[in-house]
């Protein structure tokens, strides 16, 4: 009976252990996650990036993306302000905060490491870069990246009064440095996804206008090849 006691003693002890183990390295864990995103030091602004004479805008550049197969890099412009006002004819373009929407980049520094050479995607920051698709064969990291396909909004389709990720957007494409930049679409209610093909051209799928639609593109020289709406499937015979 004694014997049994102690035993029943030394498991309470070991798992009472345990908990306490367990507890530590839980908090432990959480103390790390919350240290990596309350406490982590914000980008400093940067100066000399974009001319603001008012003094409204806080400038930083993103990480650098290296592109496969290019030896070129590009670094994303980032503003703290969220949203763009729409412009109007009184006050020209002004810049607005908006709750819950993170710009991804205002513009792309393209830099060729090797040579120096750098070059801005856009003359100006008006728009917003929503989004970046590097396009390459078969999907694969480990292939060249051949073109790049932007999402850019221009204009405040909604009427907010302001550019957000709500808008039409305009579908482009360039060459891996930024150059040949080429509007391929424009007013698009959903990117639905891009093919590069062994024979060189970008198959594109979005949605205009409540269409479903596709467009052939050259990589070479960002031509338009085809453009046409999906067949709509037919409906059951009874």
């Amino acid at each position: 009976m004694e014997e049994s006691r102690f035993f029943r003693w030394i498991a309470r002890i070991n798992a009472v252990g345990l908990l306490l183990c367990f507890t530590g390295l839980l908090g432990f864990i959480v103390f790390t996650v919350l240290r990596e995103f309350l406490f982590a030091p914000a980008p400093v602004a940067t100066t000399n990036l974009a001319s603001d004479p008012q003094g409204k805008e806080k400038w930083s550049l993103g990480e650098a993306r290296h592109l496969q197969g290019t030896g070129l890099i590009y670094l994303p412009l980032i503003s703290e302000r969220r949203s763009i006002e729409a412009p109007s004819a009184a006050s020209g373009l002004k810049f607005a905060g908006s709750a819950g929407f993170r710009i991804p980049a205002r513009n792309l520094l393209f830099v060729h490491p090797e040579s120096g050479a750098m070059a801005w995607l856009f003359k100006d920051n008006s728009q917003l870069l929503t989004r970046v698709e590097e396009l390459r064969l078969f999907h694969s990291e480990k292939t060249t990246v051949e073109a790049l396909l932007y999402h850019v909004v221009r204009r405040d389709s909604n009427g907010d009064g302001r550019l957000n990720a709500e808008d039409l957007a305009d579908l482009a494409l360039s060459s891996p440095d930024g150059a040949r930049f080429a509007v391929v679409a424009t007013a698009v209610e959903r990117a639905l996804g891009a093919e590069l093909t062994s024979r060189g051209t970008v198959q594109l799928f979005y949605q205009s206008a409540g269409k479903a639609s596709v467009a052939s593109i050259r990589a070479s020289d960002l031509a338009v090849l085809s453009r046409r709406d999906i067949p709509a499937v037919e409906a059951a015979q009874e």
